[in-house]
């Protein structure tokens, strides 16, 4: 009895028709494909490096709270880089 609410039953309406696409990738749709993909890379690799970032600064922190102040310092140095290396 659900059956004829339902919106999958469309037996007494008629279907649109859509045009037949041709299935090929035009050269703007590749591009922009492209475009996204590469804006979808640098999200993920800016994230990747914020992650980095942090965890240098807090291993540095522990490195300098041992005693070790030269191991970080070249993690600071390190992560210095990365954050150059970004912009």
């Amino acid at each position: 009895m659900g059956g004829v609410f339902s919106s999958s039953h469309k037996s007494h309406k008629e279907k649109k028709s859509t045009p037949a696409q041709s299935g090929s990738v035009t050269n703007i749709d590749r591009s922009v494909l492209d475009l996204k993909n590469s804006r979808d890379r640098l999200t993920r690799y800016k994230t990747k490096l914020d992650k980095d970032n942090e965890k240098l600064f807090t291993r540095a922190k522990t490195l300098n709270t041992e005693g070790k102040k030269s191991a970080a310092l070249n993690l600071l140095k390190l992560r210095k880089y990365k954050i150059k290396e970004a912009e």
